[in-house]
This record gives C-alpha cells, sequence and structure tokens, in this order.
C-alpha cells in the first residue's frame, strides 16, 4: 500500500465472495460483511473497495439472480467513506444501477456485457456461412464498441473525461 501509494497509485481490494461459473450458489453467503469492510479499510487504507452485494462475474446457467442489496451498500459506504466498485456488474438494470451510483458505488466493471456483445457479433458473421476470419472480427469490435458505449451512458461516465 505505502509503494503504491508514494508513486500515486491508487489501490483497489475486494472483499467477499462472488460467485462464479460452476460454483453452487448460497446468496447469503455472498454479501460483504459491513463490519469487515470497515475493518479492512482502517487497517489497510485502500482506496476504493469492491463488494458483492448480489452480483455475479458472469453468466450462470439456470442462477436466479438474487437483487441486489442496496441497503448493503449505503451501509458499506457509510461504514468505510471510500468510493465502492461492482466487479459483476453484469445484467444489472438501470434503475439497480443508478440506486447503486447514489448509494455509493463510483466504479462498474463490464466484461460479460462487452464479451457478449463480441461474440454476438462473431457469431452473426458465422451463422452467414464460412467467412473471413477478419469479418467476424470486425463485426465483433463493432459490436463490443457499441456496448461499451451503451455502458458508458447507463453508468453514467458520458462528458466527464478529464474530471477528478
Amino acid at each position: 500500500m505505502e509503494i503504491a501509494h508514494a508513486f500515486g497509485i491508487p489501490v483497489e481490494a475486494e472483499l467477499g465472495k462472488i460467485p462464479d461459473v460452476g460454483e453452487s450458489v448460497h446468496w447469503d453467503d455472498c454479501y460483504t460483511d459491513v463490519e469487515e469492510a470497515r475493518r479492512l479499510v482502517v487497517e489497510t487504507g485502500v482506496d476504493t473497495l469492491a463488494i458483492p452485494v448480489g452480483i455475479v462475474h458472469a453468466v450462470i446457467p439456470g442462477l436466479p439472480m438474487a437483487p441486489i442489496n442496496i441497503q448493503r451498500i449505503r451501509d458499506i459506504s457509510a461504514a468505510t467513506g471510500i468510493p465502492l466498485v461492482l466487479h459483476g456488474a453484469w445484467g444489472l438494470t438501470d434503475q439497480e444501477v443508478q440506486d447503486a451510483k447514489a448509494a455509493g458505488v463510483h466504479k462498474f466493471n463490464a466484461d460479460t456485457d462487452l464479451r457478449h456483445a463480441f461474440r454476438a457479433g462473431l457469431e452473426a458473421v458465422f451463422a452467414q456461412g464460412d467467412r473471413q476470419l477478419e469479418a467476424a472480427m470486425a463485426e465483433g469490435r463493432s459490436r463490443m464498441i457499441e456496448a461499451t458505449i451503451d455502458k458508458t451512458r447507463q453508468y453514467g461516465c458520458v462528458g466527464k473525461a478529464g474530471q477528478a
């Protein structure tokens, strides 16, 4: 921590369990404990904290999603006083994103959504029959760019470059 901060590098930690593909999920085990979050921040001095609050890292077939726990986000934000992060923001509705932001989330990771957009582009081209890999990659990139723009809008980042 000290070395990173000496060079002006912020440090992000993650506390709790986020279910992943192939795991059996017990949602009660997948929510960050408020007191543990407070203690981690006090003892380490991390700058941001990723918290599981009813989110997943990927699409897990057959897994019924738990509702995102906005009150838990509020409680952790109040206890820690630092920006919070959702590492598994796949599938959140616009309202859930807005509620999470209002509760203290400052960063959302969107890897799953972007990978799915890229894959859809590949599949769309190859569904047309024998095609060149370059054409499929170009369509995948195009769809990923569009998904990135959509996520940037959803997360409220448009027009904020260069703002601290």
